[in-house]
């Protein structure tokens, strides 16, 4: 975790954002000038805290291969640095270890389709001409392309780092280190281009970047003028069947057929009737059940949003066709303290309505007298010991007094704060089981420090996983995004731009979820 002393922000570096090898450190030692060197479970590494560029470094650069004991640690007064490991000392002088700034050569050595290469010659230059100057258009059947390269850098090559994309294939870039052969299998009908560069293990990155246009041609039962017979035959076919069906209704009529054709006929009629009957009567009957609902989870919410010379608040919910339990409420102490409660119940429709209902009682009564902790334990407790089987409720509760913030969550998404002074978002989450799913839960709490100008925004999961057309969630990284760009803007613009780009991503699709936000603007 790096701890920013000026705004007292923390910063998680793991495997997943930073490149760290592991994410269990053993020890580390500091080497002045930003530098930290660090023992992981899986490599030595080489950190530098103010760019967080970071080095992992094996036997193959002469650290050698062995794990490496907990704070077995050392830095005499020379500057030699000791690590303890199973199989023995690893010691060396950090300023001797040095940034190798080779530029690699990004080479081809090969290109495949379908298993064979398209220079019987191995003539690599022949290679990298095509690849440079030309675009591959290839049948439908020679639709899987094989790219064998590599990068001329021989200290470390096993960290030698590629980036690569097909675009129109993969959705963003790949990264990879020791991969130095790809392949597309069964690629459609279209046009991609792909694109690759490298670097070596200190990431000095190549100038040249590797592109190659490919072109799959349609088979030709999917070319414009095949579709164009397809279209003739099916004309032609219909001709044909409507001449056939005229012929059976005169002969039907020449043996006295009409009336039994008739009866069937009416027959079908209130056969269709009656199950259109029942449909109606179903249809209704859960349209009544689905309004019951949304007027039980409407009537729970507060008539009004508190008015204050310290805080601006906007509220937006959009209840989906089955209403999905979205819950807000707000309640002021003796002290002045703002207290907000914000959840959303598990399941649907009238079930999700009975736990809103519950909690919404705890809430008017003990919210306002109790501390975070105690209002969390009491309200778990009380859900769970009214033996609502699968019933639970997410939820989070906030109790802002001037500029300080003390926020608990059970099972709810994180809470973005917008700071105005560093436009900077940070997440709140703080992990927790939903209230009743387990008795005595210790929920945590946390205490922030916002300042004027500040946006604290409160959402359900409705908006974060909505999906497009092609089965995409919105997120929440988009929305973090977003909200660093509008973060200036009123608590209305705010929710305005977001159920915008929300509304835009789901293109017409209907809503599966609830969509419920709250934002509160420091003034």
């Amino acid at each position: 975790c790096k701890l920013n002393l000026a705004t007292g922000e923390f910063k998680r570096l793991t495997i997943q954002n930073s490149g760290l090898p592991s994410n269990t450190i053993n020890s580390m030692l500091n080497y002045g000038n930003n530098t930290i060197w660090i023992i992981t479970n899986n490599g030595l590494v080489r950190f530098d805290s103010k760019s967080e560029e970071i080095r992992t470094y094996s036997s193959d650069d002469g650290f050698g291969n062995f794990k490496y004991n907990i704070n077995s640690v050392l830095a005499d007064m020379n500057g030699r640095f000791y690590f303890g490991g199973t199989k023995g000392i690893l010691h060396f002088d950090p300023s001797k270890v040095k940034k190798n700034l080779f530029v690699p050569r990004l080479v081809i050595n090969d290109l495949l389709i379908n298993g064979k290469s398209i220079n019987n010659k191995g003539n690599k230059t022949f290679v990298e001409h095509l690849i440079d100057e030309r675009e591959l258009s290839l049948d439908y059947d020679q639709n899987s392309i094989t790219i064998d390269f590599a990068a001329l850098h021989y200290a470390s090559p096993k960290n030698n780092r590629y980036e690569y994309q097909l675009i129109n294939y993969d959705d963003k870039l790949i990264f990879t280190t020791e991969q130095r052969k790809i392949t597309y299998m069964n690629l459609a009908p279209g046009d991609y281009t792909f694109i690759l560069k490298a670097s070596n293990a200190d990431g000095i990155f190549s100038d040249r970047e590797i592109k190659l246009g490919v072109s799959i041609n349609p088979p030709f039962y999917k070319t414009w003028w095949a579709y164009s017979i397809y279209i003739l035959l099916i004309f032609g076919l219909f001709f044909i069947y409507k001449k056939i069906e005229i012929n059976k209704q005169l002969e039907a009529a020449r043996l006295n057929e009409s009336e039994l054709r008739a009866e069937k006929a009416e027959l079908k009629a209130e056969a269709t009737a009656a199950r259109a009957k029942v449909i109606q009567i179903e249809s209704e009957r859960k349209s009544k059940e689905l309004e019951d609902a949304r007027k039980l989870q409407l009537s729970m919410l507060p008539d009004s949003i508190p008015s204050s010379d310290n805080y601006e608040i906007a509220v937006y919910m959009k209840t989906a066709s089955e209403v999905g339990g979205d819950y807000y409420d707000f309640s002021i102490s003796d002290d002045n303290t703002l207290n907000i409660g914000f959840g959303d119940a598990t399941g649907h429709g009238m079930q999700a309505g009975v736990v809103v209902a519950l909690l919404k009682g705890l809430f008017v009564s003990d919210s306002a007298d109790n501390d975070l902790s105690t209002f969390m334990l009491k309200s778990n407790n009380t859900i769970k010991k009214s033996k609502l089987g699968r019933m639970m409720m997410a939820f989070s509760l906030l109790k802002l007094k001037d500029n300080k913030i003390n926020v608990a969550s059970a099972g709810m998404p994180p809470i973005f704060i917008y700071s105005e002074a560093n436009n900077h978002v940070e997440e709140i989450n703080l992990m927790g089981m939903p209230l009743g799913a387990m008795l005595d839960f210790p929920y945590k709490n946390m205490q922030l420090q916002v300042a004027s100008g500040d946006t604290i925004l409160l959402l359900s999961d409705g908006l974060p996983e909505i999906s497009n057309k092609s089965g995409e969630q919105f997120d929440y990284f988009r929305i973090s995004k977003l909200l660093k760009d509008i973060g200036k803007e009123s608590p209305n613009e705010i929710i305005n731009q977001l159920i915008e780009a929300s509304e835009n991503w789901i293109d017409g699709e209907p809503l599966e979820d609830d969509i419920t936000l709250l934002v509160i603007k420091i003034k």
